[in-house]
């Protein structure tokens, strides 16, 4: 950013202010995790607040675990970039260790999760009762594959670390917003193509 300054005198000079590009994608990534977060809580009336509230379906043990480490890793991860936007780095590396644990727990528990389902929906007599739990890994592994990595590099690569994590954080997010359209006929085929229309508004302003 350049400011040109005029005086009196006629003496003309030019001052270059720096750009913080980091600091702008910090508050890009403060703003987008809370729309994020708004999309996982707005994403399951149909399919858990209401049938808990009213009794309509007993959920399994596993289930409400998953959704503890979902939410739980969501809320982290919107706390996180909040204190990053905030400048409150020190903080943020303290509750990285809290992360990686749920990263660690939530993976195996969300594979967990797509083997239970499918014995569900085999038991109910349901028509490919797998299809859908293929999908759901395909889910699953990019965001296992992407945590990963930001995990890996982040003291080598920091701004990779939080361009790695904001993808991953994607996946399940679009995940869960499918969960609206389990009341259509939809195919999981096309299930898939709406995750990534979910996606992908996401990953262009990432790239701005």
């Amino acid at each position: 950013m350049q400011y040109g300054l005029d005086w009196r005198f006629g003496v003309t000079f030019t001052v270059t202010v720096p750009i913080n590009h980091e600091l702008l994608g910090q508050g890009f990534l403060a703003r987008s995790a809370i729309v994020m977060a708004g999309i996982v809580v707005c994403s399951f009336p149909l399919t858990c607040y209401l049938p808990v509230a009213s009794g309509a379906n007993r959920f399994q043990t596993l289930h409400h675990l998953c959704a503890v480490a979902f939410f739980g890793w969501m809320a982290l991860y919107v706390w996180q970039t909040q204190l990053v936007a905030r400048g409150q780095v020190a903080r943020h590396r303290e509750l990285g260790l809290v992360g990686f644990a749920r990263t660690g727990a939530l993976i195996p528990l969300g594979i967990w999760m797509a083997q239970r389902a499918a014995q569900i929906r085999l038991t109910t007599g349901a028509f490919q009762p797998c299809e859908f739990t293929w999908y759901n890994l395909v889910d699953i592994t990019p965001f296992a594959v992407f945590m990963v990595a930001s995990i890996l590099l982040v003291m080598r690569r920091k701004d990779w670390h939080w361009r790695l994590t904001f993808v991953a954080a994607l996946c399940p997010v679009a995940s869960a917003a499918t969960r609206w359209t389990f009341k259509f006929p939809m195919s999981p085929l096309s299930l898939d193509i709406f995750v990534y229309l979910i996606m992908d508004p996401f990953l262009v302003a990432l790239s701005l």
